[in-house]
């Protein structure tokens, strides 16, 4: 198996919006894994102070970059999104609220989709790379499609996201929805 390392820009400066694009595609594409999956993650209050959030480290060929998963939960309304970070933005999420509509902009079409996703939702990056700023920052991911509808429970949407961002996850992971905060 190749080994991978994190690309680094090259000497000819690339703008800085390009490099961290190529630096997600290039995340995206490798196979990860999460630090810790076997052990039950520590839930903690999340920033917003709504829920609780567990953070997992994202490891490629077994090497830590800094990127990780984090799950925020607000287990009182059995909702959670699933975050993968790259230098402390989110690039890609899933939102598992059944009562949460997205509305993406005029420009989904382009992308084949809908201006209103209802419910639960993936904003995968290649619909979201027209957001970066050309100083390599993100406000907000805009572009969302639905989940299968195959993705009912805690488990499945950790799988499914895991499997879209090409993170292995094991069966005998140790994620579990925190519902004993309930």
């Amino acid at each position: 198996m190749a080994s991978w390392t994190r690309r680094q820009p090259p000497l000819t400066a690339m703008p800085i919006k390009d490099s961290f694009i190529d630096e997600v595609v290039h995340l995206l594409n490798a196979q990860k894994s999460l630090a810790s999956f076997d052990v039950p993650p520590q839930w903690r209050s999340a920033r917003d102070g709504v829920g609780v959030e567990a953070k997992f480290i994202v490891e490629v060929a077994g090497t830590q970059y800094g990127d990780k998963v984090t799950i925020v939960a607000v287990p009182s309304e059995k909702t959670f999104h699933i975050n993968l970070i790259h230098r402390d933005l989110c690039v890609s999420r899933l939102d598992f609220d059944p009562m949460q509509p997205h509305t993406n902009t005029l420009r989904a079409n382009d992308y084949r989709l809908p201006l209103i996703v209802s419910g639960k939702h993936f904003h995968r990056w290649s619909h979201n790379t027209r957001f970066v700023k050309g100083d390599g920052t993100l406000d907000r991911l805009l572009h969302a499609e639905e989940l299968p509808v195959s993705v009912q429970k805690f488990d499945q949407a950790l799988r499914w996201f895991c499997s879209e961002i090409k993170i292995d996850l094991p069966h005998g992971h140790a994620i579990d929805y925190p519902s004993d905060l309930l």
